[in-house]
């Protein structure tokens, strides 16, 4: 991936870490 869309993907996962659990996973897969 691109390191910019690494950057966003982490800062969205950070984010809704606070939320939910499932976000990042969906993301990854």
């Amino acid at each position: 991936l691109l390191p910019g869309l690494s950057v966003l993907v982490r800062l969205w996962s950070l984010s809704n870490k606070n939320t939910t659990e499932q976000g990042p996973a969906l993301t990854w897969n």
